[in-house]
């Protein structure tokens, strides 16, 4: 079974999480971050630069995070990641193709 991160747009900011891990890590992006992430991606499929980064180990577990963030990285199995990398050259996670969301008032 995929388990291709959920990414929404909440307000001003992209939070991008994997839907299989309840309460996982979640990673949170300006806009102009995700887009750059997004580019970067489509470029060499391995943005190591910028603020949303990824890097990958020997078995081809792939972490996402952003530079500045407090959480632990997302982490993608290589099956999952190579899905990703399609769904984004295919536009998937494009910022206006993201669901809206509004941010939860405390």
């Amino acid at each position: 079974m995929s388990r291709t991160p959920l990414a929404e747009r909440v307000n001003d900011h992209i939070e991008f999480s994997d839907p299989g891990v309840d309460d996982g890590p979640t990673v949170i992006a300006s806009l102009d971050e995700w887009g750059a992430f997004l580019l970067a991606l489509q470029e060499d499929e391995q943005p190591v630069e910028g603020a949303v980064r990824t890097r990958s180990d020997a078995a081809g577990v792939v972490s996402i995070w952003h530079i500045h963030g407090k959480d632990v990285p997302i982490t993608l199995a290589a099956p999952d990641w190579a899905e990703f990398v399609a769904l984004v050259k295919q536009g998937e996670y494009d910022i206006e193709r993201l669901p809206l969301q509004a941010a939860q008032s405390v």
